[in-house]
């Protein structure tokens, strides 16, 4: 879970447009990352053992 450097991605939702969301995509490289790549959300543990929103790049067709 903490991976360093951290990709720090401000995602927005398909038919949601006043929502945007900033988190970080995880089973990343930086040079992976691009304005316009699509994501999903994946979920971890957090210290407190609250779910922490993650972000996947999603596989490419």
């Amino acid at each position: 879970m903490n991976s360093l450097p951290y990709n720090v991605v401000l995602v927005e939702f398909d038919g949601l447009d006043d929502l945007r969301l900033v988190s970080n995509v995880v089973d990343a490289a930086p040079n992976e990352l691009a304005i316009g790549r699509e994501v999903v959300v994946t979920w971890e543990e957090g210290p407190k053992k609250q779910l922490l929103a993650r972000f996947k790049l999603r596989k490419e067709k």
